[in-house]
């Protein structure tokens, strides 16, 4: 903004701040409410400690004959969202009514910042945001898109249990605002919180992955100081096609291969550069059948510290990174160089991600299709999960029309939406300096040029690929045993964990803590989200790290509670009710804390390496259902709602 020159300096007539003056009176009189709502809990979305929860809850409701809302909509006013300013917007006057903890601004026009600057009494706005418990965010960008993941990182990084029925006033720029609202009406919020779970087997993996030993550690780049033209494979079906493209460049280009596509590549002759994996549970089986009949040698391994440790020891080559929003990230990273830009929610976008982060200036998007034409295969025809004994994990549902990159009808699932929306956001917000080629066959990437590979002519070399790569090597850090065994405190952890649940209980334990919402305010400083936290930036590794441990699955929790407290009922009703939740509260809050310490305990306990085959007893995650196996549709659902399987999870297959 500081190379902003306003169009006119001319004086703004004074009707039109009437005007101004005029709607945002009429908004207060009748305010506008987001109409994304937190409705009736659903059991079969909820982890092991959230289904004990709603199962005693539903209980106690069906018990006690409660009047419960099919949705909530109290109002709840921690978020405020504003579409807009001018000339005549009274800032002073809705922060006075809605009194919100987070304020969001959003207009892609300067101009109209500059005129309601220029124009109007912001003294009053000034003065709440030097509160150390409110938090301003500007949002200035004209891509919706960009936008609309903007607002999700904001609600995310405070609480999802508060978003949901939040005012928003849209003073200006109508057309923006409603398609913005659109968008973050019809996201799930909820969508990608860490289960405890979850968070402890990263823990656990974390420290079989570097424990005693000194490792290669992944450090970015800024500049797009790469000339070598670098391939983003990604095992969509449109890779068929072009595998004699990636070929025939393969001595020249940068080949990064995304997940279950280095079967493709190495079946066809292409030995990648890089190979890049996420956390799925799937990856063992993969590698060591490709370990069998290929030389994995060569090929540069770059996952999170995360990653199953199993699968390690089939390369020699081993680059870690360290996975932001991930409980062992703040204890282990001693800085952001060593993460990558956006490493998720899908493989893809960490392979994407790391193209940008070695710096790539032409990148090319082979195979990552995002989806399906709607008929015939989903992956590349070379893929492992049509091989025998493939090990199979959830299975997507296309049932969304986007934009094709070529032509045609294109389907998508509900995850590779995100994907697909958090690669735009990746190429607007860090690599607007580089070239970034669409060559698949599949979705349209907004920001990504489309072109076939039959049209593409390279120009690189072996030498310089040589001098690239060589020089993507020599950026890597080491973090030694040493500096793990310093950072991995774990009498330090033990005090972390019991702090913080002793604190959890006194608030969340405690029936009277719910008459109000001091309960959420105090939760977020419990979990370092409250805007003094965020606003100050000061690094605590332990707090941090046990807070993101706990995090999610509390989350999750709190948007429970809200729910109940919403009962439609007199004071002894609600009383009788909030000492309930208090009750079942202290028995979550102590069963985490049981099997936070059995972490430590033993942190090198985690699921055996699973080869092939059908799900067993061994492999079963109550959160995951593909590791249940066959289950009897009139057996109980392994989910632990006490419901038959037919009647729950069974009811979706």
């Amino acid at each position: 903004m500081e190379d902003y020159h306003p169009i006119s300096d001319q004086a703004i007539k004074e009707t039109v701040r009437i005007d101004g003056q005029n709607k945002v009176q009429s908004f207060l009189n009748d305010p506008t409410f987001l109409t994304a709502y937190i409705g009736k809990p659903d059991i079969k979305t909820a982890e092991r400690y959230g289904v004990k929860f709603l199962r005693k809850m539903e209980t106690y409701s069906n018990d006690e004959g409660l009047n419960m809302p099919e949705i909530v909509s109290d109002g709840d006013t921690f978020f405020f969202f504003l579409f807009g300013l001018g000339p005549g917007l009274d800032i002073g006057s809705i922060l006075k009514k809605f009194k919100p903890t987070v304020l969001v601004i959003i207009e892609p026009n300067l101009e109209n910042i500059y005129r309601s600057l220029s124009s109007d009494d912001w003294q009053e706005f000034v003065d709440w945001q030097r509160n150390e418990d409110t938090m301003p965010f500007l949002l200035i960008d004209d891509t919706v898109t960009v936008t609309i993941g903007s607002i999700q990182k904001i609600i995310r990084d405070f609480s999802s249990a508060q978003y949901g029925n939040n005012p928003y006033f849209t003073f200006s720029e109508t057309d923006y605002a409603d398609a913005v609202l659109e968008g973050i009406c019809n996201s799930g919020m909820l969508f990608g919180l860490g289960f405890f779970f979850d968070e402890t087997l990263m823990m656990k993996n974390s420290y079989l992955n570097l424990e005693g030993r000194d490792r290669k550690i992944f450090t970015r780049t800024y500049e797009p100081n790469v000339s070598s033209p670098t391939f983003v494979v990604g095992a969509g079906p449109s890779l068929d096609a072009d595998l004699e493209f990636v070929k025939k460049y393969s001595d020249q280009a940068i080949i990064i291969s995304t997940g279950t596509a280095i079967r493709s590549l190495l079946m066809n002759g292409i030995t990648p550069d890089f190979h890049v994996e996420l956390e799925n549970i799937h990856v063992y089986s993969a590698i060591v059948e490709l370990s069998k009949k290929f030389d994995l040698s060569s090929i540069c391994l770059l996952v999170p510290t995360t990653i199953d440790p199993h699968i390690i020891k089939f390369f020699e080559h081993v680059v870690y990174y360290y996975r932001g929003n991930l409980s062992p990230h703040p204890l282990l990273c001693p800085k952001p160089d060593h993460m990558l830009c956006d490493p998720a929610p899908l493989v893809v976008n960490a392979s994407f991600s790391l193209a940008i982060d070695i710096g790539a200036l032409d990148i090319f998007l082979i195979g990552t299709d995002f989806g399906s034409r709607g008929a015939g295969s989903d992956h590349a025809k070379d893929n492992v999960l049509y091989t025998e004994n493939a090990i199979v994990g959830y299975i997507r549902e296309y049932d969304t029309e986007i934009p094709a990159n070529f032509s045609g009808h294109f389907f998508a699932s509900d995850d590779f939406i995100v994907g697909l929306k958090t690669m735009t956001n990746t190429i607007f917000l860090h690599a607007h300096d580089r070239n970034i080629y669409n060559c698949s066959d599949g979705a349209r990437v907004e920001g990504a040029t489309p072109i076939r590979s039959a049209e593409v002519q390279l120009t690189g070399s072996v030498k310089t690929k040589t001098q690239d790569i060589k020089t993507i090597h020599e950026r890597f850090a080491t973090s030694t045993a040493e500096q793990f065994a310093e950072r991995w405190n774990d009498q330090e952890l033990r005090k972390g964990i019991n702090v913080f649940c002793d604190y959890a209980l006194k608030i969340l334990g405690n029936p009277n803590a719910y008459s109000d919402t001091l309960y959420f305010s105090a939760f977020l400083t419990l979990t370092r989200r409250a805007p003094k936290h965020q606003r100050s930036g000061f690094h605590r590794p332990i707090e941090e790290c046990v807070a993101t441990l706990f995090r999610g699955t509390l989350v999750m929790m709190l948007a429970y509670i809200r729910y109940y407290l919403n009962v439609d009922g007199n004071q002894a009703v609600k009383n009788k009710l909030r000492e309930k939740i208090a009750d079942e509260m202290t028995n979550v809050i102590e069963s985490m804390c049981s099997d936070a310490m059995e972490m430590l305990d033993n942190p090198t306990d985690v699921p055996p390496a699973k080869e092939e085959g059908e799900w067993n007893a061994a492999d079963f995650v109550q959160e995951a259902n593909y590791t249940w196996g066959k289950t009897l549709r009139n057996a109980e659902c392994p989910c632990g709602s006490g419901k038959r399987y037919k009647h729950c999870h069974g009811n979706d297959v």
